[in-house]
């Protein structure tokens, strides 16, 4: 192949430069990877330009009027013969993963918080840490992911219950802790629990 620029000066990283073949034809080389693949319109390839859509994408839908959308796109998607019970399956099988349940536990204890004027500054890769550490922070027994209800799955706690969800005021224990602890605090079940023979 021959290199043909079209200008006068140096050639950069994101410059076009015509790739000519044997038969005549010319296409440019992308910005990004440098290929000579078919483009689009922003001088990039196909692959690239698609990942740089997706990420654009993935930002979009974390604004207000994306979450609309997609709140309307999966409602009307859901409403479809057939996808309802589809919808289950799929949101089951998600929520039985360890990013799942991390989601479910954020997205939840965020609502508790806004409804009820709580402080919230936990983030959802704090979470994910502790969920996919699998212990208990309180009895260092693991968790049970994927099953709803089971007393040793994953329940964000508030230490110091009313005071929000801080990363001073947060732990991640076993749901039937999490019950046991929520009127009366931990120290007055530890009591029960040793005079218990």
């Amino acid at each position: 192949m021959i290199l043909a620029v079209t200008g006068g000066r140096d050639t950069g990283p994101g410059d076009a430069v015509r790739v000519r073949g044997s038969a005549g034809a010319s296409v440019s080389l992308c910005k990004r990877c440098g290929t000579d693949t078919p483009r689009y319109k922003s001088r990039a390839c196909v692959p690239c330009a698609r990942a740089a859509s997706s990420a654009r994408n993935k930002i979009w839908r974390r604004t207000p009027k994306g979450v609309i959308v997609a709140a309307r796109y999966r409602a009307k998607w859901v409403a479809r013969p057939g996808n309802k019970e589809l919808h289950k399956k799929l949101t089951a099988a998600w929520g039985a993963t360890t990013e799942g349940t991390a989601r479910r536990l954020f997205t939840r204890a965020r609502r508790r918080a806004r409804d009820g004027a709580l402080p919230f500054s936990i983030s959802l890769d704090d979470i994910r840490a502790k969920v996919i550490a699998g212990i208990c922070e309180v009895s260092g027994l693991p968790f049970v992911i994927g099953q709803p209800g089971h007393i040793y799955t994953p329940s964000i706690d508030q230490i110091r219950a009313g005071e929000g969800y801080t990363q001073q005021n947060t732990r991640v224990v076993l749901w039937g802790i999490n019950v046991a602890c929520h009127t009366w605090g931990l120290e007055a079940i530890t009591e029960i629990f040793r005079s218990v023979p």
